[in-house]
């Protein structure tokens, strides 16, 4: 565990070409969400952030790419705000990106670079308030100008999108929807055009909330059996090898939804609040238990160049980083 000391909540982390820079919420509205640092030990404020419309911004993500490195988030709203996209050449001095419409209500939830372009993944308020929306993908191929993509999702409501991954000359993405509660799953040849995967019974009654690609196969991690909105249902991991039919890799006992999945060494791991799964081969799964003197939730899952994978984490009012050991 590594002390990740600012004046506010960390939601993801990025190591880029001038150092450090982590992203989240600031403990002060109207103060940057965003601080920076050259070793990953002491941390400042940014010097300069764009002006938001509403109370705050949330900062959801942040990678290394484009100018230097790219953020995105949500200027808040009790129901979602407008989602935006910030770049930096150095980690300091931010710039607004073109991003949607500025206007239409929404979450960022995942960000990355594939193949030289640039994703985001997340959903849209609908009419009836936060997660009655639909799921929404944006895209660039400069980090400054973003086209936004409604995805279809069948007549679900509620539903959300990760950013994709590269896999079998195709992109895929995962989400879910809360009506009806089922798995969803996109592809795309180009990253423009979006095409929704048959319903596979596998992802019946599912939420999907990341995917990775792990020996050679899509694994995605959620939860299953879940009766509607707000229920947690029971962890969950599938895999996919052509990213159309799926199957259920492991259910444990009930309560709680995995969130994160990445590829570690020659297995990979997953985490649902402190609680590590983990895998020597991305096919079988097994409970690997609580991070020893933590007792938060992990927020976010990242690869640096100096430390390889870590997680980002936050326990009663502090923010971690937390390493693995060598695999």
């Amino acid at each position: 565990m590594i002390s990740v000391p600012v004046n506010g909540s960390v939601y993801s982390i990025a190591q880029g070409p001038h150092g450090w820079v982590a992203v989240g919420r600031s403990a002060m509205p109207g103060a940057s969400p965003i601080w920076f640092s050259e070793d990953g030990v002491n941390w400042v404020a940014a010097t300069s952030i764009p002006l938001v419309i509403f109370e705050e911004a949330i900062l959801t993500q942040v990678i290394a790419g484009g100018p230097g490195y790219i953020a995105a988030g949500t200027d808040f709203l009790i129901d979602g705000g407008p989602p935006f996209a910030w770049t930096s050449s150095d980690g300091l001095h931010w710039t607004a990106a073109s991003f949607a419409d500025g206007v239409t209500l929404g979450r960022v939830d995942s960000l990355v670079e594939v193949g030289g372009r640039f994703f985001a993944g997340g959903s849209l308020v609908g009419d009836g308030g936060f997660g009655t929306g639909p799921a929404v993908m944006w895209s660039s191929a400069n980090a400054s100008d973003w086209a936004q993509t409604i995805l279809e999702s069948g007549g679900a409501t509620g539903s959300n999108a990760t950013a994709p991954v590269s896999f079998a000359d195709e992109y895929a993405s995962v989400g879910g929807a809360y009506t009806p509660y089922t798995g969803l799953v996109w592809t795309s040849r180009d990253g423009a055009q979006w095409s929704a995967g048959p319903g596979a019974a596998a992802l019946a009654r599912a939420y999907l909330r990341d995917v990775a690609v792990i020996a050679g196969q899509l694994v995605a991690v959620g939860a299953i059996n879940g009766e509607s909105f707000g229920s947690v249902g029971e962890p969950a991991i599938w895999s996919s090898e052509d990213g159309r039919i799926w199957k259920l890799l492991y259910a444990g006992p009930c309560c709680s939804q995995i969130q994160h999945v990445a590829a570690f060494g020659n297995g990979a791991l997953a985490f649902a609040g402190n609680v590590v799964y983990l895998s020597e081969d991305g096919i079988n799964w097994r409970l690997g238990g609580s991070v020893g003197g933590f007792s938060g939730e992990v927020v976010d899952l990242t690869v640096t160049p100096s430390v390889g994978l870590l997680a980002v984490g936050n326990d009663d009012g502090e923010n971690y980083l937390l390493v693995p050991p060598p695999n």
